[in-house]
């Protein structure tokens, strides 16, 4: 990691999305990750480095890395609600449902129950779109507004995803 930070063509926002999927793991039923690398031990790494090309990159990345993000866009959208004001997102957040399971999402921000879903081109199944309608009735039925965001979302440009995220914050109460 230290080297490809170093290369000067890589911007923050690459090496975080690096970053948290090196440090990526979660126990999550039916999905269980183990962390590449875990956290600790690339921490100790750059703690330990002599200042070279890219350490410092490195270092403001791994402030910015969160262990559980599960793709790249997760990573990019959690970093641009960040530097957009919004309040805090988590990733991997557990919500509970009514029979007290479980719900994973993808980014939350608790303090206004707000859910963020990233549905890539896995999402476009039959199954997948039958499970995604299933995870959308249990975030809903538990207090919880969801937001699902996509490709096209993206591809519409960083103003577009903010005006709805803004959107949804503000009907669960935010001020912003």
């Amino acid at each position: 990691m230290l080297d490809l930070a170093g290369t000067g063509t890589l911007r923050l926002e690459d090496i975080v999305v690096i970053a948290d999927d090196l440090i990526c793991q979660h126990s999550r039923y039916m999905h269980p990750r183990t962390a590449r690398l875990p956290l600790e031990d690339l921490v100790r790494f750059v703690q330990q480095k002599r200042p070279v090309a890219g350490l410092v990159l490195l270092r403001k990345a791994l402030d910015l890395a969160r262990i559980g993000v599960d793709s790249p866009p997760e990573t990019r959208l959690r970093l641009l609600f960040g530097r957009s004001g919004l309040p805090a997102f988590e990733p991997n957040h557990a919500v509970l449902d009514l029979q007290g399971r479980p719900l994973w999402v993808d980014l939350a921000c608790p303090e206004y129950r707000l859910a963020v879903e990233y549905d890539g081109g896995h999402h476009l199944t039959p199954a997948q779109q039958h499970a995604d309608a299933v995870r959308n009735e249990r975030t809903a039925d538990a207090g919880w507004r969801q937001l699902v965001l996509n490709v096209f979302d993206v591809r519409n440009g960083e103003d577009w995803v903010l005006v709805r995220v803004r959107q949804a914050l503000r009907a669960q109460g935010w001020s912003g």
